[in-house]
């Protein structure tokens, strides 16, 4: 972005700098090449971004809203079992009121659901999306519910509206797999003990990294230590966790919204990780 810039101005060789140092940076990410892309584009002009205007000739390839256009979404089970992370609950002229987005399965008006982790059952009686009322609504929706038999306040944000046959999945401690990208200078190794923030869907809890596994470097991956006492930044590290209290989440298999997460510390994000 910013390809306008009078610094830049349009130059090829600061284009071809940028990404000569972001892919070392992606790669040692996890990434493969399949997997990024890169688009000169300027957002305060729009060039590059619908049309290519005012942009040199050495700019080639499609347009930034052609390539998002291009991009097939990841899959998601809409006959699964619901998942709905709860945003917020409140009233409104006298009516429970839920916001959430639907991360797997469908929902319809007359709906039996139970409120996860808490195990609260109630009714769906109305399907909202966009302020128009709907016979139903699919994964990848933001919908407001109308609710009955439920009060606002079981209604917390990072709790999950769950289908009542199989219920979201409740945890206090997990096995994962986590990525850590950057440590506090103050704390520039994690090891068994080491505190920090669960951030997952929507939900933001307390943890504490109980017991580390394995871990490798994430530039050479066929290198592995059992146990180690203690990582770095950089590392791939496979490690259990426990939350402060009881949780709704998912394996990243089973429900990859609910199965992945960030950890952040002293207002940095020094983890990404999967369950």
């Amino acid at each position: 972005n910013k390809m306008d810039d009078p610094s830049v101005g349009w130059v090829q060789e600061r284009y071809t700098e940028i990404v000569n140092k972001m892919i070392p940076f992606l790669k040692s990410s996890g990434f493969k090449e399949d997997q990024y892309y890169f688009l000169p584009m300027s957002g305060l002009t729009g060039d590059n971004i619908k049309e290519r205007r005012n942009t040199p000739s050495w700019v080639e390839g499609e347009t930034f809203l052609d390539y998002l256009d291009g991009i097939v979404p990841p899959p998601r089970l809409k006959d699964g079992p619901l998942r709905i992370p709860m945003l917020d609950g409140f009233r409104d002229m006298g009516a429970t009121m839920a916001i959430g987005k639907i991360e797997q399965g469908t929902v319809r008006p007359g709906q039996k659901v139970i409120v996860m982790p808490i195990g609260h059952k109630c009714t769906v009686t109305a399907v909202y999306i966009n302020d128009e009322e709907m016979q139903y609504a699919c994964c990848g929706e933001n919908v407001v519910l109308k609710m009955h038999g439920v009060s606002e306040t079981e209604l917390t944000k990072g709790f999950v509206l769950s289908d009542v046959a199989n219920p979201c999945r409740v945890v206090s401690k997990f096995k994962a797999q986590l990525q850590v990208v950057e440590l506090p200078d103050e704390r520039p190794v994690m090891t068994s003990g080491y505190k920090a923030i669960l951030h997952s869907h929507v939900a933001a809890e307390e943890c504490e990294i109980l017991k580390l596994y394995e871990s490798m470097s994430m530039t050479d991956r066929k290198k592995k230590e059992k146990n180690p006492r203690f990582v770095r930044e950089g590392s791939i590290l496979t490690c259990s966790i426990s939350i402060a209290r009881p949780t709704s989440l998912d394996t990243f298999t089973g429900v990859a919204q609910l199965g992945r997460f960030t950890l952040r510390d002293e207002g940095r994000t020094i983890a990404i990780g999967k369950i």
